[in-house]
C-alpha cells in the first residue's frame, strides 16, 4: 500500500511540475515549518528517550493519537494491511518528500511515477530486515533501541531547527 501511494503521488507530482515553482515561492514558509517540526521532533524524541516524565507523557499522548487513527485498520487483520499501507504512504518524511519534489521536476506523470515507485520499492528490503530484527531481539533490547531511536529523532529535529534558521554546519 505504501509503495502504491508513493507511485500515485509521484505521478501526480510529475503531472503538476508547476509545484516546484510554488515550492520556491514558499521557501520562507518552509523555513518556519522546518523550525516548528524540528522543535516538535526534539520534544517527542526526548520523550521517547525517557529524558523527562513530562516529555514522556507528551510522546505517549501523541503516539496514542496516531495509533487511535490507524487502530481501525489494524483490527481487521491481514485484509486491512494494504489500506494501512496506503495511509502510511502519506506520513511526513523528508526523504520521501524530496523524492516527490524530484518527481515534480521529472517532466511528466510517467517519469514521476517511475521515480517514486523505484524509491518505494527500494525501501522494502530495509524495512523487512528492520522488522525481522525487531522480532528477534528481546523486550529489554527493544526498550533500549526505542530510547536510542528517540535520541536520534531529537538530533534530527535539532538539525531541522538549524536548517530552518539558516545555520549550516559542515558535516
Amino acid at each position: 500500500g505504501r509503495v502504491t501511494t508513493y507511485g500515485a503521488l509521484g505521478a501526480v507530482m510529475g503531472a503538476t511540475g508547476a509545484f516546484v515553482n510554488v515550492a520556491g515561492r514558499l521557501a520562507g514558509l518552509a523555513d518556519v515549518v522546518a523550525v516548528g517540526a524540528g522543535l516538535l521532533m526534539v520534544l517527542l524524541g526526548l520523550g521517547a528517550a525517557g529524558v523527562s516524565a513530562a516529555l514522556r507523557r507528551l510522546e505517549a499522548r501523541a503516539s496514542g493519537r496516531v495509533l487511535g487513527l490507524v487502530r481501525p485498520l489494524l483490527d481487521g487483520g491481514g485484509s486491512r494491511l494494504y489500506p494501512l499501507g496506503l495511509v502510511l504512504g502519506v506520513l511526513p518524511c523528508g526523504v520521501s518528500w524530496t523524492v516527490f519534489l524530484g518527481a515534480a521536476a521529472s517532466g511528466g506523470p510517467v517519469p514521476g511515477l517511475l521515480m517514486a515507485l523505484a524509491f518505494g520499492l527500494g525501501t522494502v528490503p530495509g524495512l523487512l530486515v528492520a522488522g525481522a530484527l525487531g522480532a528477534l531481539v528481546g523486550q529489554r533490547a527493544r526498550g533500549i533501541l526505542y530510547r536510542a531511536g528517540g535520541l536520534l529523532i531529537a538530533v534530527m529535529g535539532a538539525l531541522f531547527v538549524l536548517r530552518g534558521l539558516g545555520v549550516h554546519a559542515p558535516l
